[in-house]
Order: structure tokens, then C-alpha cells, then sequence
């Protein structure tokens, strides 16, 4: 057995194991929340950014490390924590594994009404 066939092995009882690193997460097929899958994986989030392009809103971005054996699309939305993030986009497999670019936006309110920027 090489290393690479091991890797590909460990992916799902290592790597993928809710009992030390992933976590269980919701996928929503085409956004579509009647469609819904639920998968494991890895996830890790950056430090939230301010984004001023369309009014005052925080991006809070990630990415998720999923098994090969499973289908993510640029299309979906995941659930994660409770709170859902749009797949952005999906590098492809690799040692029996790939990446999902995540994002939240979370608009800036006052009073209950999302906070527009002064431009």
C-alpha cells in the first residue's frame, strides 16, 4: 500500500471523523431548502471583513475540506452552526479530498433596517 492510497483510505475515518476535526453540516441542493443533504467536513473561517461595495455589510468567510465521495456546487447553500453560507466556488479533488469556498453576509442594521453607506 503506498501513502497516497492511505491518505485516500484515512480521509473519511481520520480526517473526517466528527469525533476529532469535522463537524456535520447541512447542504441545501441548488438552494433549494427542500433538497437538503447532510454531509461532513472540515471547516475553518477567516477573520470577518467590512465590505463597503453595496452598503455597510460583514463578509464572514471559510472553507470547508470535504470527501471526494460527495457533490458541493457553486449553486448550494450550507448549513453550518446554525447559520447558512453560500458556496462560492469548489477547487477540485485532490488525495480524496476538496475545498468549498464559503461566505455569510451579514448586513449592518440600525433600528431592524439594513444600514446603507454614504457614497
Amino acid at each position: 500500500m503506498t501513502l497516497a492510497s492511505q491518505i485516500q483510505t484515512d480521509v473519511t475515518s481520520v480526517f473526517l471523523s466528527t469525533d476529532d476535526f469535522a463537524e456535520s453540516i447541512k447542504r441545501y441542493i441548488g438552494d433549494s431548502k427542500t433538497n437538503v443533504q447532510t454531509l461532513t467536513g472540515i471547516v475553518t473561517f477567516e477573520k470577518p471583513q467590512q465590505n463597503y461595495d453595496r452598503g455597510t455589510e460583514t463578509h464572514i468567510r471559510g472553507e470547508v475540506i470535504f470527501s471526494e465521495d460527495v457533490t458541493v456546487t457553486a449553486s448550494d447553500t450550507l448549513l453550518i452552526g446554525g447559520f447558512e453560507y453560500a458556496v462560492e466556488n469548489v477547487n477540485p479533488a485532490s488525495d480524496g479530498m476538496f475545498t468549498a469556498f464559503i461566505v455569510r453576509r451579514v448586513p449592518q442594521v440600525k433600528g431592524g433596517r439594513p444600514l446603507r453607506g454614504q457614497f
